[in-house]
Formats: structure tokens, sequence, C-alpha cells
């Protein structure tokens, strides 16, 4: 038999009214920053890259490289991702490009590798 109250505090303490509010409202993929960081950590470092090398320094938090990433990807609106207080939230039609760029980046890592490799055993 099911039990209403309780089933709908369960998932009210399961957080899973709220990621139905957030994914409703056009946010529908959100990860904390370690998380997204993690996925997307190529990036990130292709894009702080430059400024490593300038400030010859790596103390930047999760949040910094996020916003600095997010600012520097060209097919990114702002309006399209918020930045919280420990997770991002980005619409729908972020997360192509995102993953686009990620791809992109790994495909050139890897030819440049298999590069170097035939020219050794050539």
């Amino acid at each position: 038999k099911w039990e209403q109250n309780k089933i709908e505090g369960q998932l009210r303490c399961a957080g899973v009214f709220d990621s139905i509010k957030i994914a409703i409202s056009g946010w529908p993929y959100k990860k904390i920053f370690q998380e997204f960081i993690s996925k997307f950590k190529i990036l990130i470092l292709k894009k702080f890259e430059e400024k490593f090398q300038k400030n010859n320094t790596i103390l930047f938090s999760e949040k910094k490289k996020i916003k600095y990433l997010m600012k520097n990807l060209p097919s990114v609106k702002r309006e399209d991702y918020e930045i919280g207080k420990t997770k991002i939230f980005l619409k729908a039609n972020v997360i192509g490009p995102l993953e686009r760029a990620r791809m992109e980046l790994i495909t050139a890592s890897s030819i440049t590798i298999q590069s170097y490799y035939k020219s050794f055993i050539a």
C-alpha cells in the first residue's frame, strides 16, 4: 500500500522535487564544480595555459576556472549558464558545444601523440 505523505517526504528529502523544478525551468544539466572540472579539465587547462605561463602560478579556485572557461567559449552565451556557490547549471544547448570542443581537443591531442609515436618507430 502506498502512503502518499511518506513518499512525498522521501522525494523531498532526496531532492527529487528540486531537481525537477530546476530541469523544468530550463537548467537540465547541473554538476558540482569538481565533477564539471573532472570532465572538462582538458578544456580548462587549454584555456588557462596562457594565463599559467604569464602569471607562473596555478592557484586558481575551481569557480574561477569554470568562469574563465565559460567566458572564453565563443559558442556559449552568458544567459545559457549560471554558476552557483558549488554547482554550475547549464541549459540544454550548452552541453553540445562543450562536448564538441572537448572531443576536438582530445582528437587533436591523439593525432599529435600518434604522429610522434609513428615518427619514432619509422
